[in-house]
């Protein structure tokens, strides 16, 4: 294809590019250059550099094979193991003043071989988390580095094994505190070095420190593949120096021809290559090129222009028959233009009409293990008990029980049901389809993975959390999605797909779509583990028949094809019918199906209620909400909020689901109570310290405060609320007690047994743990809470048997004045955080809501100010005006406080939002109802609002505590007032 640039213009556009990005390299890329080794059949250092290594490992002895620059390359075939290299390696010796300031590499590599190892750095690779830096082209985030004090870094994204020559380069920039990646002269990722870019990446404790080419600096798990025209600059190189690099070695040239300042043609690193997808999943067309930017991509289907298909990767949200053909991609900048060399074809599959196409296994249960509707794979009994057993089930007459107790030995306690070796179904895209009812939460009850670790390559369908479906390919990052938890001992319908041309895994469950998440690196690595023989799927078990369920299974089947979305609805539709998956058919009109009905909830008043519905059907779905049978404009979405007020006690919450095909209305209305709001903020109120200069409970409470740590002498500096603030100035160590200070408030463990709420305001620029707490900090994942300035996600809490959790979004450490709060609801499962008076995040409290918030591992229990519960990772920080209450505090609550303190007051003095009246008639009578009443009152009426005369109602004053009042219905009263 050609472009009639006119000569003139074409100078004009070229002036104007160079003026507009700049040429930043103009020095020869060999400047600064230090390691060169081009492996010419030779390790003679190259380009006037001396450095050539020195051959170890096992063999010792170099091998080369043909390169993509010069004549050769070096060949390595370690095997990925903990030794020294069991081939060969380079070692450059002791050249670790390379990286003390800013530094690159960069190699050709090549290879196919997935042993996992390093081919290049410095680093001693028993842990990825030790100081130094290795390149380990088997991951797709090849680059593993990490400054002493620092975290661990992982960046690359790219996928390099796929035994084609690709250029991979790494940038550490000092100055910038950057490392960049690149690869085929394109930028991949780039992370921090450190906080400040300073930092040694020399571990001390390795001796001699070294840098291989062909393994890590201790010659430890060391990688295979081919290196080529291997490179260090002792300074950063410019993106053009090394697209220039690349140019130049991917038309055969050393890295001396390369020249940052000449425009580089568009050059095509990978082309897209075929594609077969499936009617209504998604696909995409993929190409990689390098050359000056900016690069143009112009898209042709069957030879016509795609109409704003314009960057590299071409996108299918949902393939149509009208999708397939013949493609191109021409890519363009002013250098010139390339085009892919071969059309690609985009086949699309039709959906089979006959649900059971594709399906290789297919178990019904009915007093059986014979394979069903045509397929060949039979199921075996195995396990301790070995023995089948059946009882009545979902679809048909019975469901195969499986009674296995956890256990993480083999095999199964109970039983199982063996479908042996069946991988070849899931080297393609596959899909798996069971009905389970369980309330266990032991893993395995479908899979062919060894379940030891969730890491394993394979994947398994388990009950441990509300993400069921755990998966790993090789070479690829573990995924544990779902996301729905049907734990609930009711027959839900459960399905995996896995669809390998899209690279993406659905899940599914009672007929919607609950999850999706990325396959592997590439969609096509296996999912076979490599160290179970015999590779096995096991129904009620995981595939080593360890950590084997509890539970009832009926219907399963596994076909060689992605399902759809309507397919699998229809699947669910029939099974709730009691009828099998092979009389489902798709596209099949299907009214809307509630699948978990809106619950009934109490909340104290003046918090936020949520209600929701889930529901399948054929879309698209509509939603309408009522309140006691009337619509609530605008409430057309699955879920419904509602301020919680006394007035909404009682109320009585419907929805309808409609689609064309019909409506469903919940069958028990969700019902909402609401709890009368306290007095005043002060109403239970257990802990409040004031810190004016002491540790006294102020009046109401009865909880003082006693001074610990090596210091052990209380500290008080200015405050935010009254005259002062308790100062602690603790180091953070990981030792106990506090190196400075800290308050103890004792056991008061009785206080987190039920709902509850803290609030305090902090000062501080510390990033040490603990401010306030009772856990132990040794680990997050410990049993208890605390509010720590580590991360944004401050408050940090676990409660017994349940998931931790870290809540939080607001950075306050910035050595201002902050108010913080949390509220622990048990009986809504709900926790709520709060900065400055404004929510801060929400999460679970616990798996049910009443799990013990208490650490079991150490017998002094005690909530800490200035520290943890044990005493350690004490923080540096000003605490000032501290509250815990035996009660929700409302959000409105909690906003007052904050308000008051800015003008130093004190929170037991905290003013609510005014009081609110409101009015409706029940029956024959009139209900007022009141809010945020502190104090006692009156009701007046009278008939003429402006002349009055106003006469208190017979029982004024009323106590704060009463919220509404039911009067008749009268003529002769029209208006109402408050007066205090």
């Amino acid at each position: 294809m050609t472009f009639p640039f006119h000569t003139r213009f074409f100078s004009c556009l070229l002036i104007a590019f160079w003026m507009g990005t700049g040429v930043v390299s103009s020095q020869p890329i060999t400047q600064g250059l230090v390691v060169y080794l081009g492996f010419d059949l030779s390790l003679g250092g190259q380009l006037s550099t001396t450095n050539h290594g020195i051959p170890l490992g096992a063999i010792g002895t170099p091998v080369f094979a043909p390169g993509i620059v010069g004549s050769g390359s070096a060949n390595f075939d370690n095997d990925g193991t903990g030794t020294t290299p069991s081939d060969w390696a380079l070692s450059l010796g002791d050249v670790e003043t390379i990286y003390a300031g800013s530094w690159s590499w960069a190699l050709w590599f090549n290879s196919t071989n997935s042993n996992d190892g390093a081919l290049f750095g410095n680093k001693d690779w028993t842990s990825g988390g030790d100081v130094g830096w290795a390149f380990d082209p088997s991951r797709s985030d090849f680059l593993n580095y990490r400054v002493d004090g620092g975290p661990r870094h992982d960046i690359g994204s790219a996928s390099l094994m796929d035994g084609t020559w690709h250029h991979v380069a790494a940038v550490f920039d000092r100055t910038g505190n950057v490392v960049t990646t690149y690869v085929d002269g394109s930028l991949t990722a780039s992370s921090n070095l450190s906080a400040d870019g300073s930092g040694s990446l020399t571990q001390s404790i390795f001796t001699p420190n070294a840098t291989l080419v062909g393994g890590s600096g201790n010659g430890l798990y060391s990688g295979s593949g081919k290196l080529d025209d291997v490179a260090i600059w002792t300074r950063a190189l410019g993106a053009d120096e090394i697209l220039a690099a690349f140019a130049a070695g991917h038309a055969g040239r050393t890295l001396s021809s390369a020249d940052s300042t000449v425009g580089v043609a568009p050059i095509l690193t990978r082309e897209p290559g075929k594609l077969t997808g499936s009617l209504g999943f998604p696909g995409t067309l993929k190409i990689s090129a390098a050359g000056t930017p900016p690069l143009a991509f112009a898209w042709y289907h069957d030879g016509h222009l795609v109409a704003s298909a314009t960057n590299a990767i071409l996108s299918f949200e949902s393939l149509a028959v009208t999708d397939a053909g013949l493609y191109q991609v021409v890519v363009t900048n002013i250098y010139g233009s390339v085009t892919n060399g071969f059309p690609v074809q985009l086949t699309v599959i039709p959906r089979p009409t006959d649900i059971t196409q594709g399906l290789a296994v297919y178990l019904n249960f009915e007093n059986n293990l014979h394979a069903q509707a045509g397929t060949t794979v039979n199921g075996s009994a195995i396990g301790a008990v070995g023995l089948e057993r059946y009882v009545p089930g979902i679809v048909g007459n019975y469901a195969a029980s499986f009674q296995n107790d956890g256990n993480p030995a083999a095999p199964p306690s109970d039983w199982a049901v063996s479908l042996g070796d069946i991988e070849w179904i899931y080297a393609g895209s596959c899909t798996v389809s069971l009905w389970i009812q369980t309330q266990d939460q032991n893993p395995g009850i479908l899979g062919n993975k060894d379940w030891s670790s969730g890491d394993n390559i394979g994947w398994v369908i388990g009950t441990t959390s509300e993400n069921f479906l755990n998966y790993r390919c090789l070479n690829a990052p573990r995924h544990d999605e779902g996301n729905w938890d049907w734990r609930d001992g009711r027959w839900h319908h459960v399905v995996a797909v896995f669809y390998r041309e899209g690279n993406q895994v659905y899940t599914y469950v009672d007929g919607h779509q609950t999850d999706q998440a990325q396959l592997g690196s590439t969609g096509l690595e296996s999912l076979t583990p490599q160290d179970l023989l015999p590779n096995s799927t096991l129904i009620g078990s995981s595939g080593n028949g360890a950590w084997s369920a509890h539970a009832l299974v009926d219907d399963a089947g596994i076909w060689t094809r992605p399902l759809d979305s309507d397919e699998i609805l229809a699947i669910y539709s029939q099974g709730l019918r009691g009828l099998p998956l092979t009389s489902a058919v798709a596209a099949t009109s299907q009214a809307p199906v509630i699948l978990s009905e809106p619950q009934a909830q109490s909340w104290p008043e003046g918090f936020d209620a949520t209600y929701s519905v889930t529901a399948a059907g054929t879309p698209p779905l509509s939603y309408q909400w009522y309140k006691n049978g009337v619509n609530l404009p605008g409430e057309t979405n699955a879920t419904l909020t509602l301020p919680s007020s006394v007035v909404d006690s009682g109320a009585r919450l419907t929805v309808v689901v409609t689609n064309q095909f019909g409506a469903v209305t919940n069958r028990t209305p969700a019902l909402l109570r609401v709890w009368p709001g306290p007095a005043s903020v002060s109403d239970n109120l257990i802990v409040h310290l004031n810190f004016e200069s002491n540790l006294n409970p102020e009046p109401g409470t009865t909880y003082a405060g006693t001074p610990i740590g090596l210091a052990g002498t209380p500290r008080y500096t200015n405050g935010i609320v009254g005259k002062g603030a308790a100062w602690f100035q603790n180091n953070g160590s990981d030792a106990t007690p506090p190196t400075d200070w800290a308050v103890s408030l004792g056991d008061v463990e009785w206080i987190y047994t039920n709902n509850w709420t803290i609030a305090f305001w902090v000062q501080t620029t510390d990033q040490t743990p603990a401010v306030l707490g009772n856990k132990d900090w040794s680990s997050g994942e410990n049993t208890g809470w605390v509010f720590d300035t580590t991360y944004l996600k401050a408050l940090n809490y676990r409660a017994a048997g349940s998931d931790r959790h870290d809540v939080g979004n607001q950075d306050w450490r910035d050595g201002r004045w902050h108010h913080l709060a949390a509220t622990f609801l048990r009986d809504q499962n709900t926790v709520l955080s709060y900065v400055d008076g404004q929510p801060n995040g929400t999460a679970p409290l616990s798996t049910t809501g009443w799990e013990s918030l208490t650490p079991s591992d150490f017998t002094a229990h005690a909530t800490l100010i200035g520290s943890s519960g044990p005493g350690r990772w004490s923080s540096t920080a000003v605490v000032d005006d501290l509250g815990i209450w035996t009660r929700p505090v409302a959000p409105g609550e909690i906003s007052a406080i904050f308000k008051a303190g800015q003008r130093g007051i004190d929170l037991a003095h905290a003013i609510p939002p005014r009081p609110k009246i409101r009015a409706s008639i029940v029956g024959s009578s009139l209900l007022l109802v009141f809010t945020n009443l502190t104090t006692p009152y009156n009701i007046e009426s009278a008939v003429d609002e402006q002349n009055g005369p106003w006469t208190k109602l017979s029982g004024s004053p009323f106590p704060s505590g009463v919220k509404s009042i039911s009067l008749p219905v009268s003529e002769s009263a029209r208006f109402y007032r408050l007066s205090f």
